[in-house]
């Protein structure tokens, strides 16, 4: 039920952002992302897996550790981390991120 509501509460914040025409100021402190960049992380959510998508959305969404969400999903604590893992490298070879191997040369 928490997931499901984590994740009706993320595709109404989508298609709100969608709505407006303008992106809000960014919080002090945090850096600023325009609206391309944002739009591109959207997408890239909108395309990860649900197996993926609904750690993603718990863990930095709703605030929850690995161990609480493995016990709202009925997973351990490591397949959360490891579908956490996965779905953060899918999400940064879709928005074209570096591998920190390739920063080495």
């Amino acid at each position: 039920m928490t997931v499901n509501r984590c994740l009706l509460h993320h595709r109404r914040q989508r298609r709100a952002a969608k709505a407006r025409s303008e992106v809000r100021p960014a919080e002090p402190g945090r850096s600023e992302f325009g609206a391309d960049e944002l739009e591109a992380v959207r997408q890239a959510l909108g395309r990860l897996d649900e197996d993926e998508l609904g750690p993603l959305v718990l863990r930095y969404f709703c605030d929850l550790n690995a161990t609480r969400i493995g016990e709202i999903l009925s997973l351990p604590a490591a397949t959360v981390r490891g579908r956490l893992r996965k779905a953060r490298l899918k999400l940064a070879e879709m928005l074209g991120a570096k591998d920190e191997n390739d920063a080495g040369g």
